[in-house]
């Protein structure tokens, strides 16, 4: 049997992390940023309600936002140290099941390989991995044959056939 010749699709680590650092932490930061400039004017000119509303303001931002900037970006060092240390599964075989996402979201697209199923959205980055959907121009199809190195669920790298 002759064994099927592969192209890398997608690798965690080539995707580099900077530019996730840079994306998920630039919105955060610009509404702190922001809270801070309207908190120092609403205090110069003593205005009680608006220095309540930016405070709050503030502390959402940086409750929220920062962890969830962490998050995405700690997971995404995460799947490449996984991958750089050999630390993964492979599968590899024809993907069955397949259920695309819709080009507008509100679901995961989803396949099996050889009884192993994989979850992903290109709107859920939390994760790190591959989430390139289908109806977003992913190489994912039904019969697609596939070597997919993966932990916990993650794409890690993703090699199709030619």
């Amino acid at each position: 049997m002759q064994h099927p010749s592969y192209i890398v699709a997608y690798d965690v680590s080539q995707e580099g992390i900077w530019r996730y650092a840079i994306s998920n932490t630039a919105v955060p930061l610009l509404f702190v940023l922001a809270g801070i400039a309207v908190l120092i004017y609403s205090i110069r000119r003593r205005q009680r309600d608006l220095i309540g509303f930016v405070s709050l303001w503030l502390i959402v931002s940086i409750c929220v936002g920062l962890p969830g900037s962490w998050n995405v970006v700690s997971q995404r060092m995460q799947c490449i140290d996984w991958l750089r240390a050999g630390d993964f599964e492979i599968v590899e075989g024809p993907v069955a099941n397949f259920k695309p996402m819709p080009y507008t979201g509100h679901s995961l697209e989803v396949f099996t390989v050889n009884n192993v199923t994989f979850r992903y959205s290109d709107y859920d980055i939390s994760q790190g991995g591959f989430n390139n959907t289908a109806s977003h121009g992913g190489p994912i199809h039904e019969g697609l044959h596939v070597r997919i190195a993966h932990r916990q669920g993650r794409i890690l790298r993703l090699e199709i056939t030619q």
